[in-house]
């Protein structure tokens, strides 16, 4: 996932009720938590458009989630049309790499932030709301996976965090682990891969 420095900027308030209009698809919901995916443009994905991603809640009076780190945040898989996996690539090789290790919270585990000056630095808190979501980036299709030739693909991501609850003075978190959401991705003729670019540049 983006660093949470530019992540921060790059927010943006959805209302309507999450994404959308943007062509995105919803998880079940787990403890009250729904993880919303689309693509940046909307329309067909396609591999080379930024993935985004947001959570809602069914809470009238709204969530605390604390995001885990990439290695346990979000699980990606891809297959082609004849159903065989994809192999990742670069970032696709950390993303989720411990995704079902991740049992209870641990400061180490989750993402922080640090604003700079005087700010202490301190883990990075989304507040859901029902009817709203900010969207953040992931990672474009591409950055994840090797596509080997032009054609359909399906993409599957399932993502997870710790909801924040409180009794008195007592706070709990409980892990939300969101059933996965699978999309529709085209890998169209015209494009390169990352890997072949590379290759190019040498």
């Amino acid at each position: 996932m983006r660093s949470i420095g530019s992540l921060l900027v790059a927010l943006s308030l959805v209302g309507g009720f999450g994404l959308a209009g943007q062509g995105s698809v919803r998880s079940g919901t787990v403890g009250g938590i729904t993880a919303e995916v689309g693509f940046a443009g909307g329309g067909q994905a396609q591999s080379d458009q930024m993935i985004i991603f947001c959570f809602l809640t069914t809470n009238a009076l709204g969530s605390k989630v604390y995001y885990p780190v990439d290695e346990y945040l979000c699980r990606a898989r891809l297959w082609d049309e004849q159903g065989r996996p994809v192999q990742p690539r670069g970032v696709g090789k950390k993303l989720g790499r411990h995704f079902s290790d991740l049992r209870a919270f641990s400061p180490d585990r989750v993402r922080w932030i640090n604003r700079g000056g005087s700010d202490t630095p301190r883990p990075f808190v989304d507040y859901l709301r029902p009817d709203g979501c900010a969207a953040q980036n992931l990672y474009t299709p591409q950055e994840l996976f090797e596509f080997a030739s032009p054609g359909r693909y399906r993409l599957e991501l399932e993502f997870q965090v710790f909801l924040q609850g409180r009794v008195g003075t007592n706070v709990s978190y409980t892990l939300i682990r969101l059933p996965a959401v699978q999309i529709p991705v085209i890998k169209p003729k015209h494009q390169v891969s990352p890997s072949a670019q590379a290759e190019e540049r040498r």
